[in-house]
């Protein structure tokens, strides 16, 4: 009975696969995302040259082994974290480019493992209050200082300041109980995000809106559902990266409609 199951499983996760593989093919999910962009005032945005270069399942084999690492070695306070966190960003930003400039990580695992082990102490005699209110910005601000544009300068800043930071915190988890909830708290936090992002010396801008992202959670709750929670599994990290890269440029840059 227990085979008998499994092969039922199987044929019936094939079916579905099948069955949305089609769907894929037959141009509805385009056309669904194009009413869905009429119906929520949204407007397609792609900066020019900016994107993320990789198939669902580059994406999600290293994104697999990036957690089995680290459940694996979680016995190293932390090491095995910062060494599959340094691996992916490495791969996520060489396949990165921002208006056209191929963008690059030169973090490294054990700069990357001892800042964290320093925030972690100071947040237990703090007692949680580093990590309340100035672990986030450091973890930003380690990010951002170790990217660059390849062959240009790697001076690069993160400009947030802590209690502007932790407003926009307070500001997002009010807006989860919005009118525009999730998709304007989205929006609020990349905005933010990227616009206190300095790249080699370069300003950068998050032109993604409300509801823009409320326009792709819904295709993207579609996928899921169609695929019988497949394409959630397998393709919505990779789709979610794309589709932050396309909506990130160098400040002033071109933008394809």
């Amino acid at each position: 009975m227990f085979y008998g199951v499994i092969v039922a499983l199987v044929l019936l996760i094939v079916g579905f696969g099948l069955l949305f593989y089609f769907i894929l093919r037959s141009g509805a999910i385009e056309k669904l995302k194009m009413l869905l962009n009429t119906t929520c005032g949204a407007k397609e945005f792609r900066g020019e040259g900016s994107q993320f270069d990789s198939k669902w399942y580059q994406y999600w084999w290293r994104r697999f082994v990036a957690v089995l690492v680290t459940l694996l070695l979680i016995w190293t306070l932390g090491l095995g974290r910062a060494w599959m966190n340094t691996w992916f960003r490495r791969w996520v930003y060489s396949r990165t480019k921002m208006s056209g400039k191929q963008m690059a990580y030169a973090g490294t695992t054990v700069e990357l493992w001892v800042k964290r082990i320093i925030w972690t102490l100071l947040s237990i005699v703090t007692f949680g209050i580093y990590h309340f209110f100035f672990r986030a910005v450091r973890e930003e601000k380690y990010l951002c200082e170790r990217l660059s544009f390849t062959g240009e300068s790697d001076t690069s800043k993160f400009h947030g300041r802590v209690l502007e930071y932790f407003v926009m915190k307070v500001a997002r988890f009010f807006m989860y109980f919005s009118v525009i909830g999730i998709p304007g708290a989205t929006s609020l936090k990349y905005t933010y995000r990227y616009a206190n992002w300095e790249i080699s010396g370069k300003k950068i801008v998050f032109h993604g809106t409300w509801n823009s992202v409320l326009s792709r959670n819904i295709l993207w709750a579609v996928l899921t559902m169609l695929s019988f929670f497949l394409w959630a599994i397998f393709a919505k990290g990779n789709a979610r990266q794309r589709w932050i890269s396309e909506n990130t440029t160098i400040a002033d840059a071109k933008a394809e409609k």
